[in-house]
């Protein structure tokens, strides 16, 4: 399991296979580098790559920096310990490019690094003042194919008063399990009018 975390900002979070994101990218005669600015002026071309798997967005999200537990070896997803599942969405689709490379972007870095995209440099981190690093986009290895990935949200079990005070003490949990058989209905699963992908949230603390 693959354990990082992210600083998501501008609301929301993104896999994406960098390879074909940029193939489709070029193929429209897209030559925007402000990623989030070109697909709200082009949504036609957005919907176009999430139905296609190449790009699979989250948002809202809770902003500040959230742990990740990434599993693409096992086929069952063990709660990291000291977290409990608080809620869990199956069946998204990810299709993965020769590069063998996949893109978990907070929706800040798409805006405003999409030259270092273009580039093919995704991962970036920065260290906070105890010397901690996080990310605001990471990379992790997956074999070329055709996924199915679940989103799982993670709550410490036991909190400390600091992150009960300020609602804090979650993580997110995210299944890869390569399939000869997908299921690609991404424009429903990631619609945010049904589906609430926010760690702190009141409709999914009443579920």
């Amino acid at each position: 399991m693959i354990e990082k975390t992210i600083f998501p900002s501008d609301y929301g979070i993104a896999f994406l296979s960098v390879d074909l994101f940029m193939e489709e990218i070029k193929k429209k005669k897209c030559k925007a580098r402000k990623f989030i600015s070109y697909f709200n002026k082009h949504m036609d071309v957005y919907f176009e790559l999430i139905e296609q798997g190449i790009l699979v967005p989250f948002h809202p999200v809770n902003a500040g920096t959230v742990p990740l537990f990434i599993e693409t070896e096992n086929q069952v997803f063990q709660c990291p310990k000291g977290y409990q599942k608080i809620f869990q969405y199956d069946d998204f689709y990810l299709q993965v490019g020769a590069q063998g490379i996949v893109t978990l972007a907070s929706f800040g870095h798409l805006e405003y690094q999409g030259k270092e995209i273009a580039r093919g440099e995704t991962k970036r981190s920065y260290f906070d003042l105890d010397g901690h690093e996080d990310f605001s986009a990471i990379d992790f290895p997956l074999e070329k194919g055709e996924y199915q990935f679940s989103m799982i949200g993670l709550e410490k079990i036991e909190r400390t008063d600091f992150e009960l005070r300020y609602d804090c003490g979650y993580a997110y949990g995210f299944q890869f399990i390569k399939s000869a058989n997908v299921i690609k209905d991404n424009l429903e699963k990631c619609d945010d009018d049904y589906y609430d992908f926010r760690l702190m949230s009141k409709s999914q603390k009443e579920k």
